[in-house]
């Protein structure tokens, strides 16, 4: 039978991390996290039909992913490992507030789906 892979990524906010930075060059005061690329993860070596991994997150000031770590399995390690290793590889514009870049943490979530 054909594995078709599903992938979703669900961000939600955890919290924020306040974090003074320098001054931005843009007028906003104010703006929100900005995703521009979510690599996606392999599901090579996963038995099961389905699962979704939940990842804690730090997306930095700096414009570098800090630290990630699984809050929640998926019950496949090799898609978790996978889905760590993609989280890392996220690219970003950080979140400003007040005219100041901020570190945020957001959790990452990651589904698959075979068929």
């Amino acid at each position: 039978m054909r594995g078709f892979l599903s992938f979703s990524l669900l961000i939600m906010a955890l919290a924020g991390v306040h974090v003074t930075s320098h001054a931005a060059s843009s007028p906003e005061k104010d703006r929100k996290l900005k995703i521009l690329k979510r690599p996606q993860p392999s599901m090579q070596g996963c038995g099961q039909s389905t699962g979704v991994i939940r990842a804690r997150v730090t997306f930095d000031k700096s414009g570098k992913i800090g630290l990630v770590d699984a809050e929640r399995s998926s019950g496949c390690d090799n898609f978790d490992r996978s889905a760590l290793r993609a989280a890392k590889e996220i690219r970003f514009e950080p979140a400003m507030k007040n005219g100041e870049l901020i570190t945020v943490v957001k959790l990452v979530e990651y589904t698959f789906n075979r068929y």
